[in-house]
């Protein structure tokens, strides 16, 4: 199983190395796929990570899960990122799981229109508007 992790500048640290922790314990293959122009991402915290490939390097390629952390300019970043909209959709299309924390389903997955019909929970000690809902 190969599980696709887009990294954005700005990305909580604690969420994408737990995500790629856990995932790689699981034994699923994680590609970690900088939305940057370069594979050095800095996280919001300050972790700087060298990720495996850019995005537009495995845009073409199947995975079974896209799974994505949150924080705010993280979040912010994959919401604007080249090509990844339309890579979830397509994923999400054909059955693939498709996941995120934080902010990242409200900035990310319901502009994707991947949340629709979806259960799903998201949010902050704010609520968080998008174009059409409220999130708590």
């Amino acid at each position: 199983m190969r599980a696709l992790i887009p990294v954005a500048t700005g990305n909580e640290d604690i969420e994408l190395v737990s995500l790629s922790d856990v995932l790689t314990r699981g034994g699923i293959d994680v590609i970690l796929a900088s939305v940057e122009e370069e594979r050095r991402v800095r996280l919001m915290q300050g972790l700087c990570i060298e990720t495996d490939c850019l995005l537009a390097d495995v845009a073409d390629e199947d995975f079974d899960a896209i799974v994505m952390a949150g924080g705010i300019p993280g979040a912010m970043r994959l919401s604007e990122a080249a090509g990844l909209r339309e890579l979830l959709i397509r994923h999400h299309t054909a059955g693939a799981v498709v996941a995120a924390i934080c902010l990242s389903p409200a900035l990310v997955l319901e502009p994707a229109g991947v949340l629709e019909q979806c259960p799903h929970v998201t949010g902050n000690s704010q609520q968080i508007k998008t174009r059409e809902r409220t999130f708590a």
